[in-house]
């Protein structure tokens, strides 16, 4: 069942036009057809009464106790549209928080005045795929422009993706799944030696992603994959 992140006035379901229209034109439903509404992390079914103009009812609330890990990604900006997949695959992953920032080597240049003028964009990739993931929060997004204010974060473990490091521990075996969790990766040819050591004296533990060196996006898919198993698996 399709579901949309939206709001409730009384019964009523309100959608942005864009949902109205993937609803409608994309999914092809009708008056009488029901989908799933996000409105302040709660879950609800909801009916279609007419079509134009547009108007649907709550059901029900329904129960949905899944609870995702507390996953931060902080990611050095890369170059061209791969921002976009990570933003998706991330969210898609589970993650709770995504922090973007600047290194040495990002060869993208973002100003906090160019990020909130990409933010709008950002935010509905962020949830068309929360949407598409069915999950009940979209990450939040910020972005730090220095390095030294994403690595600041508080929280549980922290971990940096760091290539250089001969014989790291894998970061499946590193991480506690007890504990929240901030993963640091790179942009296109990694952190610089000098990053990594500021990283270390914020408490982050340099681990590896395989033996084979990942391109930017693909470490962050596949380290956010291992994090998400390792989660998924604390309780077994």
């Amino acid at each position: 069942m399709q579901r949309y992140f939206g709001r409730l006035l009384d019964r009523q379901a309100l959608l942005t036009p864009d949902d109205i229209h993937h609803l409608l034109h994309v999914m092809r439903q009708k008056e009488g057809a029901e989908f799933e509404l996000v409105s302040d992390g709660s879950l609800f079914l909801c009916h279609i009464l007419t079509i134009t103009p547009f108007a649907a009812e709550v059901v029900k609330k329904l129960s949905d106790q899944r609870k995702g890990p507390d996953i931060t990604l902080i990611y050095s900006l890369p170059k061209g549209e791969k921002l976009d997949l990570v933003l998706q695959k991330a969210t898609e992953l589970g993650v709770k928080n995504i922090i973007l920032t600047l290194t040495a080597r990002s060869i993208v240049r973002m100003t906090r005045n160019d990020f909130m003028k990409k933010r709008d964009r950002y935010e509905r990739i962020i949830k068309e795929a929360a949407e598409q993931s069915l999950r009940l929060e979209m990450p939040r997004l910020t972005f730090c422009e220095k390095l030294r204010e994403a690595v600041s974060v508080t929280l549980g473990q922290k971990l940096i993706a760091d290539t250089t490091i001969a014989n790291g521990k894998p970061l499946d075996v590193a991480i506690d799944a007890t504990e929240g969790v901030a993963l640091l990766i790179g942009p296109e040819g990694g952190f610089e030696h000098e990053e990594v050591e500021l990283a270390k004296t914020f408490g982050f533990i340099p681990v590896s992603l395989g033996a084979t060196i990942l391109r930017t996006e693909t470490a962050v898919i596949a380290g956010l994959a291992m994090l998400a198993y390792k989660y998924a698996h604390a309780s077994i």
